[in-house]
């Protein structure tokens, strides 16, 4: 009977080191996945900055082109 107790006991143990472990695994894939969100909404954000960028670069290279061209009148 020592023994089954001595057993059963081991098992218990051995179940309390599993669920731990699965505990923290599963702590460990939620931070992740928290980490993946943020790094997927700062891609955005620079997406969009990059976007917003672009636009006055090509708003600025249109000044310049009306700007030469003002320019170019008053050419002798």
């Amino acid at each position: 009977m020592d023994k089954t107790y001595k057993g059963m006991d081991e098992i218990v143990k051995s179940k309390d080191e599993i669920l731990s472990k699965v505990e923290s695994v599963s702590a460990v894939t939620q931070e992740n996945s928290a980490a993946s969100e943020e790094v997927a909404a700062s891609s955005e954000e620079l997406s969009a900055s990059s976007e917003e960028v672009a636009a006055i670069a090509q708003n600025l290279h249109s000044m310049a082109i009306g700007l030469a061209n003002v320019v170019d009148k008053f050419k002798v």
